[in-house]
């Protein structure tokens, strides 16, 4: 699977894992593991604490773990939005989302394995750390003015911490 063909069908069936199941459901085994790996590649690729403190800010907090799933979500979003949010956190204020999307973002992450498990496939090691420290500078969780500076369209959309 080509990097195009990646974006492609997560653009194609968007943040819903049923839909990403069913198209990984009709590929053959090494493009469902192409697809996991370059998937688990952008993921890591979004481990920011830039994108990190916009997404904290929109869900008005975010564990670690809850980070990991937002990254998935934002994935799943499409090639343009990961670009944009990595580029500049404050772009995630023009993404839409919902609360159900959100609800689902963890199973995207695990979508290819399941699909992988039920062929009797072994899920293949890539050694990509989705718990790594992130990039960047750490955002002070407590501070609403670095907020409101760093991330002005977010801040009023969300209506501030």
């Amino acid at each position: 699977m080509t990097e195009d063909a990646f974006w492609q069908l997560v653009e194609t069936a968007g943040p819903t894992p049923d839909r990403v199941r069913a198209a990984l459901e009709g590929l053959p085994d090494d493009e469902v593991v192409a697809f996991r790996a370059l998937l688990r590649a952008q993921v890591a690729r979004a481990n920011d604490w830039g994108v990190w403190a916009a997404g904290y800010l929109a869900h008005g907090g975010m564990s670690d773990d809850s980070f990991l799933d937002f990254r998935f979500w934002l994935v799943h979003q499409g090639r343009a939005a990961v670009d944009a949010v990595l580029a500049e956190p404050d772009a995630l204020a023009g993404l839409s989302w919902t609360d159900e999307e959100f609800e689902h973002a963890e199973d995207l992450g695990y979508v290819a394995d399941e699909v992988l498990t039920a062929r009797g496939t072994s899920v293949p090691a890539d050694g990509v750390s989705l718990f790594a420290d992130p990039t960047g500078e750490e955002f002070p969780e407590e501070d609403r003015a670095w907020f409101a500076e760093h991330l002005p369209r977010l801040w009023a959309r969300s209506g501030g911490l």
